[in-house]
């Protein structure tokens, strides 16, 4: 089955869908309200946010993209495309780094907290709270991580569309020219 010149569309519709299901799947099983438990800085909501950016800027181009596909248009299509992709490079990378910056807070909390601990002469009670302290570092370092490594996997995929369509336009529009004798 071909899906003709809106494929683009479609796949990132498809994969946008299935996303957002898995979103919907991780609210409805109480994933979303362990956040702010697990991850006491807030890098998370920071990584979601910044995704959320990115993810709309991709619809943006998306929808550009579509729209150009109509008409065979191609005045600086190519540094148009370009400054895009490094937008989409931009939201990715950040994840990453967001998520590896959240990574070496909750180390920090963890080293913070077991120093600590190691340091006292305290009751067992005590000692359970700061290994408490720990493992919430410890959460906040995974849980950021896994955030910011999954949505630059999934910009990355998004951007992959709006790549392949962008090319793929380019080669009918050098056909097409070539095709007019131009």
């Amino acid at each position: 089955m071909r899906l003709g010149k809106f494929s683009h569309l479609f796949l990132w519709l498809f994969f946008s869908g299935l996303f957002l299901v898995g979103m919907a799947g991780a609210l409805v099983s109480g994933y979303w309200q362990k956040i702010p438990e697990l991850d006491k800085t807030y890098i998370s909501f920071l990584i979601i946010l910044v995704f959320m950016i990115g993810w709309a800027f991709s619809l943006i181009d998306i929808i550009w993209i579509t729209k150009l596909i109509s008409s065979y248009r191609s005045a600086d299509f190519e540094m148009i495309v370009a400054r895009k992709e490094e937008r989409s490079y931009f939201f990715s990378r950040t994840l990453v780094a967001l998520g590896f910056m959240g990574t070496l807070v909750g180390i920090l909390m963890v080293t913070i907290s077991l120093g600590t601990l190691l340091s006292s002469e305290e009751e067992i009670a005590v000692i359970r709270v700061y290994i408490q302290g720990a493992l919430g570092g410890m959460s906040t370092a995974f849980l950021t991580t896994i955030i910011g490594l999954v949505g630059s996997v999934f910009l990355e995929l998004l951007h992959l569309i709006f790549k392949s369509t962008c090319l793929n336009l380019l080669s009918k529009w050098e056909r097409h020219n070539e095709d007019s004798g131009q």
